[in-house]
């Protein structure tokens, strides 16, 4: 798989705290914030997963659709993938989120499609 070369899938938009690649964000007053299932005002609010890191105030990359390629992510192929704690992709679900968040299936063992179609309030 790869992207159509005359089209982006991805934007940028500064980091509101430093970010790691490979993490579900949501938008807050015009910066990127790791998702949180913890908070519940983040309930189908994601809205991507950064493909570059950054320390707060600079720009960050963050793919919206599409496929991630990531060496953060390590996953059998073919498992649904959720957000957990500071925007992590895990390929489990904690009973203590109040926010289940889907962030996508994965293909291979370092790539997912996005998915961010569930979204669940507890």
């Amino acid at each position: 798989w790869s992207d159509p070369a005359s089209v982006s899938l991805s934007y940028f938009i500064p980091a509101g705290q430093n970010l790691s690649s490979g993490r579900a964000v949501v938008i807050d007053g015009g910066a990127a914030y790791y998702f949180q299932p913890s908070n519940t005002a983040h309930a189908g609010r994601m809205a991507g997963v950064t493909r570059t890191s950054a320390t707060t105030g600079n720009d960050v990359e963050v793919r919206s659709t599409g496929v991630i390629e990531d060496a953060s992510l390590s996953f059998d192929p073919n498992v649904t993938l959720w957000v957990d704690t500071d925007g992590e992709i895990t390929d489990t679900q904690e009973s203590g989120w109040l926010v289940l968040q889907k962030a996508g299936i994965s293909f291979e063992n370092d790539k997912m499609a996005l998915d961010f179609s569930v979204s669940i309030l507890k």
